[in-house]
């Protein structure tokens, strides 16, 4: 994903947050039009801009140019985890349970993420993600929070290891 995806894609989910384009135009301090062409891709979300939504909101510096869990869509995590293992099944595909578990899963990632400073990509986060579901749906309690901390612990220790 190019820089300017993930500014486009910040840029929706504030959009999101605030409920309409001119909510968040106000706060941002922009003209509803100049939103108006950076959703329609009109304009792209450049530099600048970027640094000006970050101060008006109060975001840390260069949070437009990182991608953040919130935007990742809890299904598109299911589809790419397609199947996974489990005490009986070798291929068993994901339910609508596990998209519930997939959710925790990944807020727990989220605050886990925000607490260690260890920054995962889309595609790390979905195999963490299908890990843990199946950890989850291998045992008889399930994932907590301490869990998700230690295996992204432990993940980012291998990491390091085997470079």
């Amino acid at each position: 994903m190019s820089i300017h995806d993930t500014r486009k894609e910040n840029l929706l989910a504030l959009i999101k947050r605030f409920g309409t384009q001119k909510a968040f135009a106000d706060k941002a301090d922009f003209p509803p039009t100049y939103v108006s062409q950076l959703v329609t891709d009109v304009r792209n979300v450049g530099g600048t801009t970027a640094r000006k939504i970050e101060t008006n909101l109060n975001l840390p510096k260069d949070w437009m140019e990182s991608p953040h869990l919130d935007n990742l869509d809890v299904l598109t995590v299911a589809e790419n985890i397609g199947t996974y293992k489990t005490k009986h099944d070798e291929n068993q595909p994901v339910t609508v349970g596990d998209i519930i578990k997939i959710k925790t899963i990944l807020d727990y990632a989220e605050q886990a993420m925000d607490e260690t400073g260890i920054e995962m990509d889309e595609q790390e986060l979905c195999a963490f993600a299908k890990e843990m579901l199946e950890m989850w749906n291998n045992r008889e309690n399930p994932i907590l929070y301490p869990n998700v901390l230690d295996l992204l612990k432990y993940r980012e220790k291998l990491k390091y290891e085997y470079r």
